[in-house]
């Protein structure tokens, strides 16, 4: 996480959580996997507890193999303590600039687009694990250009950490973020075809509905996930929220702070899938690629290509039902021959899979995937 990036996630100053995206900006590859977290929620209870509660929060958020803790609502008196407890946890934050943030929101006139002084005079802990500062909501056109003036400003610095932007919709060209929709459907807007810097982060809303269990929810927020991955949001993952804000809606951990078993391992296994799979899917090119006559109609194929590397991800889009068929590929894939297809594994530290060899014209792939799931292959 030490390379500079800009970001567009959707959230907060009257933008719904959305839409998402990141960029690089230096040669490093860096796959953020991380959460929106407020501390708003604990100033209610015992003042004096908050730096434990924020460690216990922090510990689990480590647990779960996320990098990343996107602070939403948080004072500067209590950065220092967010700092300490994320270096513990081996976490990078994201904090924001308010008075950036708040000329976005109004054009307040007697604003000078200047990095905050708590980023220019940061010394110590906070130096070492700050990822990047939340400059606020690209709502529209006007704002988005508000955004861009304070972005040129921390650019001009390279001493500065990178800067991080929402958005609630389009973003202007001249704006340096990207941004697309998050996937509570496969009905998401076109994305930009972008071969540098890379493509949206994805943001996961772990919402529960009304009468909603666990289990339920979790295979809900898979699918949200892989149907994501399926329509190019392979630039890192932001879970909304940790905590329940006021007017934010629901969140992964309960009222009290704690995170179930299912939800701590369902987070756990997208953290790690995004981390692998990312950085392999990221600068390549994607487009649907026809499912096979008698595949049916949960069968969703996604081709990223690139020179004379290319990938097929394959996810059951019903919520229901396993897929377990045969898919006869022609072995002509992306416009070039291919000789076998080699099943990537969701972990970075996992044994590649099966290898299905081309024979006679074909590819006959045998596949066994839960509902909402989806498997990988590269293509040789």
């Amino acid at each position: 996480m030490t390379a500079a990036w800009g970001v567009a996630v959707a959230a907060g100053f009257g933008c719904a959580p959305e839409q998402t995206g990141m960029t690089t900006q230096h040669h490093q590859v860096v796959t953020p996997v991380g959460i929106w977290y407020s501390v708003e929620p604990l100033l209610s209870g015992d003042r004096g507890r908050l730096a434990s509660r924020i460690d216990a929060d922090l510990a689990t958020i480590s647990r779960m193999g996320l990098n990343t803790v996107f602070f939403r609502h948080i004072d500067p008196e209590v950065f220092a303590i967010a700092a300490a407890t994320a270096s513990r946890h081996h976490l990078k934050i994201v904090l924001p600039d308010r008075p950036a943030q708040y000329y976005a929101m109004t054009g307040e006139p007697g604003y000078r687009a200047a990095p905050a002084r708590w980023v220019t005079g940061r010394r110590g802990s906070l130096d070492s694990v700050l990822g990047a500062v939340d400059l606020g909501c690209a709502a529209d056109r006007t704002s988005a250009e508000r955004i861009e003036q304070v972005a040129a400003a921390y650019r001009a610095n390279p001493s500065l950490p990178p800067t991080f932007a929402h958005t609630a919709g389009p973003v202007p060209p001249s704006v340096g973020v990207l941004a697309a929709a998050s996937a509570d459907t496969l009905t998401l807007p076109a994305l930009p075809h972008r071969g540098t810097p890379g493509r949206p982060l994805m943001l996961l809303r772990c919402t529960h509905r009304p009468g909603e269990g666990s289990p339920q929810a979790v295979r809900r927020w898979l699918w949200q996930f892989h149907a994501a991955l399926a329509k190019g949001l392979t630039g890192g993952l932001v879970i909304d929220q940790y905590r329940t804000t006021p007017g934010q809606g629901s969140a992964l951990a309960n009222p009290g702070g704690d995170v179930g078993v299912e939800r701590v391992n369902a987070v756990k296994r997208m953290a790690a899938r995004m981390q692998h799979w990312g950085p392999m899917l990221d600068h390549l090119r994607f487009e649907p690629l026809a499912a096979p006559p008698g595949a049916g109609d949960a069968v969703d194929i996604t081709l990223f290509v690139r020179d004379k590397r290319r990938m097929l991800l394959v996810f059951n889009r019903s919520r229901a039902e396993y897929l377990r068929t045969t898919l006869a590929l022609d072995d002509l894939i992306g416009g070039s021959p291919a000789t076998r297809l080699v099943e990537v594994s969701g972990e970075a530290d996992a044994a590649l899979g099966m290898v299905t060899p081309a024979r006679r014209g074909r590819i006959t792939l045998s596949v066994d995937i839960a509902p909402g799931d989806a498997r990988l292959y590269e293509v040789f």
